[in-house]
């Protein structure tokens, strides 16, 4: 639900570094990763089929043409019918006309266009005779014009091919406007084509040209051999709501059609750049959690407190991370990337900047507040009586960074879990690597304890890393490496006291 003090409060803060109105469309910051944007923004189009068709039911079997000065002109079409057709016609079975559309819709959406409503007009009638034929070639389209339909109707003929069809019913063939075809002789009667354009609405025409001669994945892999340093590190952001015990069951593999499309591209454009600039994957559930409390003098001794009648006000938001394998496997608890507390502090003012801030991917024109919707609320009382809400946004999304930078980025964005699980895929990490990644960890659990704010009056609790799992992952290192004294550090920071 919304609340309109909170959307007009100038204490607004959208999650992750996102900046803007509601209906602001999340721009992509950065050199390439526009770039890598735009092309994720082909991959369902590029996914579609190029050219089909067949016998369609969504048309009646008689068009309904109508000739003026002649009247209506019953099909199939014969010798005799030929030259009335050639006059002026129209079509008056007002079935066709919305099974058109509805085979406008179908079309679209195996060429690609799935959520995308193409623009389904009749550009012509067409009749082959005896003796003729199309050769090879390739049509100019208009601007916008993505796609053809040719509708063959009932017809006595013999030849005029372009897909196997029967001559008594409506059959259509479906191609990319400028994609190269042909039909075959008309050896005996008359062909009846009626001529259609599917055409992107006026604020989609920049996907006009989503089906290149080259493969996206190709076409990726190029700008992803020359990304930026500022943009090796990005984020993905998914369109499907996903259950957790869905990730933690089945890693990417449970990405819907859309989200799958755009990473699977990603993964083939990464199969084909040199290993030493190749980008490892990881799943993250971004999380953003608002409490507000309300500010009415004695709401919290009114036996008749109605939500409705609150005046609500900001508490405290957190953003928060929790990083899972591309595998689904979990890696600790959810990582506290920002934290404001209106009433004890830190205040936006004084509050430390995010220590996450991604550069995101929006393939799918996400707004902030499509992205950022809360999953309703829930009311309950503070621990001095307040009464209280809460809301919480959830969003999935792919990060990807290089692999030769894994550790690194693992250790500064994940917690001690993930870079330590990173590790593991290490060949030879020698006695050295372990004790000063024992060290850098015990470092990093520190700041994040005394980051961690004070406050209790209502129901916050500090994030806890998973130091239990992390030691014994450690243990493991420890016992191949052979140094004994690595057992004597890693109780003095992780057991003695110190973290725990």
């Amino acid at each position: 639900m919304s609340d309109t003090n909170e959307s007009n409060s100038p204490q607004q803060l959208w999650p992750f570094g996102c900046d803007g109105q509601d209906d602001d469309v999340v721009a992509t910051d950065g050199k390439t990763s526009p770039t890598i944007s735009r092309l994720l923004e082909r991959a369902e189009v590029d996914a579609g089929e190029y050219s089909f068709g067949g016998q369609t039911t969504l048309l009646p079997a008689l068009p309904g043409l109508f000739i003026d000065g002649v009247g209506s002109v019953p099909v199939p079409l014969t010798d005799e019918r030929r030259d009335n057709v050639l006059a002026i016609s129209e079509q008056k079975n007002p079935e066709w006309a919305s099974g058109m559309r509805k085979l406008g819709d179908k079309v679209g959406d195996r060429l690609g266009f799935k959520r995308i409503k193409l623009q389904c007009e009749l550009k012509e009638l067409i009749i082959y005779g005896p003796g003729e034929k199309v050769d090879k070639h390739q049509e100019s389209k208009e601007d916008g014009e993505v796609a053809t339909i040719e509708v063959q109707l009932p017809s006595e003929h013999v030849g005029g091919v372009l897909v196997n069809v029967a001559p008594y019913l409506p059959h259509y063939a479906a191609y990319f406007a400028d994609a190269p075809h042909a039909r075959e002789e008309v050896t005996s009667g008359f062909q009846l084509m009626l001529k259609y354009s599917l055409s992107l609405p006026k604020e989609m025409q920049h996907l006009k040209d989503a089906k290149g001669d080259k493969p996206l994945s190709e076409e990726l892999a190029e700008v992803l051999k020359l990304i930026e340093p500022e943009d090796e590190c990005f984020a993905l952001l998914l369109e499907g709501q996903y259950k957790e015990e869905d990730i933690q069951s089945r890693g990417a593999e449970a990405l819907g059609d859309m989200d799958n499309t755009r990473y699977r591209t990603l993964l083939e454009a990464n199969n084909l750049i040199p290993k030493d600039k190749a980008l490892v994957f990881h799943i993250a559930q971004l999380t953003h959690a608002v409490q507000h409390y309300d500010s009415t003098f004695g709401a919290h001794k009114n036996p008749n407190w109605k939500a409705k009648h609150a005046r609500w006000q900001d508490y405290d938001r957190e953003d928060s991370v929790t990083w899972y394998g591309i595998d689904g496997k979990k890696y600790g608890d959810a990582v506290r990337t920002m934290y404001v507390n209106e009433i004890e502090g830190p205040s936006k003012k004084e509050a430390d900047p995010p220590s996450l801030t991604p550069t995101f991917l929006n393939p799918g024109r996400l707004t902030i507040s499509e992205l950022w919707k809360a999953e309703g609320y829930k009311l309950y009382d503070g621990y001095s009586g307040d009464q209280m809400k809460g809301t919480t946004a959830h969003r999935y999304a792919v990060f990807a960074w290089p692999v030769t930078k894994n550790f690194e980025y693992t250790f500064k964005l994940a917690n001690i879990e993930a870079a330590a699980a990173v590790l593991q895929t290490q060949e030879d990490v020698d006695a050295s690597t372990l004790r000063e990644f024992i060290e850098r960890a015990s470092e990093k659990v520190a700041h994040i304890k005394k980051r961690g704010s004070s406050g209790r009056r209502y129901n916050h609790e500090d994030p806890k890393p998973d130091n239990l799992s992390f030691c014994r992952m450690m243990t493991e290192f420890i016992v191949k490496s052979g140094d004994a004294s690595l057992v004597g550090l890693l109780l003095e920071k992780f057991i003695n006291g110190t973290q725990f």
